[in-house]
C-alpha cells in the first residue's frame, strides 16, 4: 500500500509496510487510525488541533512499538551524496587556486583531493 500523507488509515492487520517512509516521517496514531505526516512540525501542527489522546511516532518506534500493525524490515540510511564544507582560505589562496582552476576555486580543491586519493589508492 503507498501511504500518503494527512490521509486517515484504521490500524488493522496485517501490518503495514512502513519501508517507504525515512525518520524524518512521523506516524501518528489516534484511537483506532493513524496518518503519516512529512515531518515533525507537521505532525506537531496536525495533532494541536486534536482533542484527543495521540502518539506521535517515527516509523521505526511505530514498526517495534505495534508490530502487529505496522512492519519495517529494513532500516534504509540516508544515502548522502556530497556534502558541505566550509574553508577558510587567505587571499593569496583564493587567488592561486582561482588561477590554477580557471577562476574556479571548488572544482579545483576537489580535483586536488581527487588526485591525493588516487595516488593513495595505487599504493596501497
Amino acid at each position: 500500500m503507498r501511504l500518503v500523507y494527512n490521509k486517515n488509515y484504521p490500524l488493522k492487520e496485517p501490518p503495514v509496510d512502513l519501508d517507504s517512509l525515512s525518520n524524518v516521517n512521523r506516524v501518528v496514531i489516534v484511537g483506532n487510525e493513524f496518518f503519516i505526516t512529512s515531518d515533525l512540525r507537521m505532525a506537531r501542527k496536525k495533532t494541536s488541533e486534536l482533542d484527543c489522546d495521540f502518539e506521535n511516532l517515527t516509523p521505526t518506534v511505530a514498526a517495534e512499538k505495534y508490530p502487529k500493525y505496522f512492519s519495517r524490515s529494513f532500516i534504509r540510511r540516508a544515502q548522502v551524496c556530497t556534502h558541505l564544507v566550509t574553508v577558510k582560505l587567505s587571499e593569496e589562496q583564493v587567488a592561486f587556486c582561482q588561477d590554477k582552476g580557471d577562476g574556479r576555486i571548488a572544482p579545483y580543491i576537489r580535483s586536488l583531493i581527487d588526485e591525493k586519493m588516487k595516488d593513495e589508492s595505487d599504493e596501497g
